[in-house]
């Protein structure tokens, strides 16, 4: 899945700030779990890349990428 958002340093920031990660994946026909293999505890990872598609100023174009890690676990019921 992919997700292109555009807009300034401070509003990306912004939208950073308040990012969650939900896993709602749907379960496999025939399974008898409640929640898709998305959703399977354990390591995720969501990969970030930004590019400032040559606004840069001095310097000429920057871009970056980046790999944050999450453990998803499943709350005691």
């Amino acid at each position: 899945k992919q997700l292109i958002i555009q807009g300034t340093l401070r509003q990306l920031n912004s939208a950073l700030n308040k990012l969650h990660y939900t896993c709602a994946g749907i379960p496999p026909a025939g399974s008898n779990s409640m929640f898709g293999e998305e959703c399977l505890p354990g390591d995720h990872s969501i990969a970030l890349h930004v590019d400032d598609n040559g606004f840069s100023g001095s310097g000429g174009p920057l871009s970056g990428a980046a790999v944050v890690n999450i453990v998803v676990v499943f709350p005691h019921v």
